[in-house]
């Protein structure tokens, strides 16, 4: 399991790449990026982003706080008598570095308690305290992104009419 939230997988569909084109151009909206927009309630659509050709970049549309959606990057080719969609889910650029600064202070913190510890002059119960924020900024990050990912999984599956593709063995 990857120490950071990602998903990588193919979706196989019967529908030609023009029908899914067709289909995502209706459930993704384009971003409201005004400053009246950050106070509106979501569209009606599951998503929002751009999507060009066989090429789209979005994210779910939702109606409450969740710093860890997955942005999605979703590319469509032409398989067998269908298409073959690759997606690709990983977390914001701007969540990511937040969370590479927050693991990085908690295992300096982590580190020095070792030291401290390990030398004799404070209680071992002290060494709690940067494991349990690493764990709580892993458990927190994972389960977050794994909520809307399925969800956003879901919503793509169904709307493609297609199933994961299991890796050849």
């Amino acid at each position: 399991m990857p120490f950071v939230p990602y998903e990588n997988l193919y979706i196989i569909s019967k529908l030609p790449p023009a029908e899914i084109q067709l289909r995502l151009e209706k459930v993704v909206s384009r971003p409201d990026n005004s400053f009246r927009g950050l106070f509106s309630k979501s569209p009606d659509t599951p998503f929002s982003g751009y999507v060009s050709g066989n090429l789209s970049l979005f994210k779910p549309n939702i109606n409450y706080r969740n710093s860890f959606i997955p942005e999605i990057k979703l590319q469509t080719e032409p398989y067998l008598d269908g298409s073959r969609i690759h997606v690709k889910m990983k977390l914001l650029d701007f969540v990511f570095a937040f969370l590479c600064l927050w693991m990085s202070g908690a295992a300096i913190g982590c580190i020095a308690t070792i030291i401290v510890v390990l030398s004799g002059s404070n209680p071992v119960a002290i060494i709690f305290i940067p494991f349990g924020m690493l764990g709580f900024g892993y458990l927190l990050t994972t389960g977050g992104f794994k909520a809307e990912s399925t969800d956003a999984r879901s919503v793509l599956l169904k709307l493609f009419e297609g199933e994961i593709e299991t890796p050849q063995k």
